[in-house]
């Protein structure tokens, strides 16, 4: 039993850490797409025939920008699916972790 739970654990951090790969490859290749502005009744978006990531910077930003990021990588996805990942990394990424994605975020937007 405490195999199988430490094999989950190790799998959400290596999806942390894949997630993080995929989203400074976004961030380096369509850094311009990512638009941080005011919205009104949401927190943000992902517009797919444009592929721009829109996001309100007063709220969870980080957050939200891992959710609209996951809508780019997986198009195919249920907006359940996408919430429930969007769950997971952020409660599994470290603080280093994420201190490096706000470094990273800032270097390309």
């Amino acid at each position: 039993m405490r195999k199988a739970i430490q094999s989950k654990k190790e799998r959400r951090k290596s999806d942390a850490y894949t997630f993080i790969r995929q989203l400074n490859s976004f961030l380096k290749n369509q850094g311009d797409n990512v638009i941080l502005k005011k919205l009104h009744g949401r927190e943000g978006y992902y517009d797919p025939p444009t592929e721009e990531v829109v996001v309100d910077y007063r709220k969870e930003f980080l957050s939200t920008l891992v959710h609209e990021v996951l809508h780019h990588l997986h198009p195919d996805w249920s907006e359940s699916k996408v919430i429930n990942k969007e769950h997971e990394l952020m409660n599994t990424i470290s603080v280093r972790q994420c201190k490096n994605m706000i470094v990273m975020i800032a270097r390309y937007i």
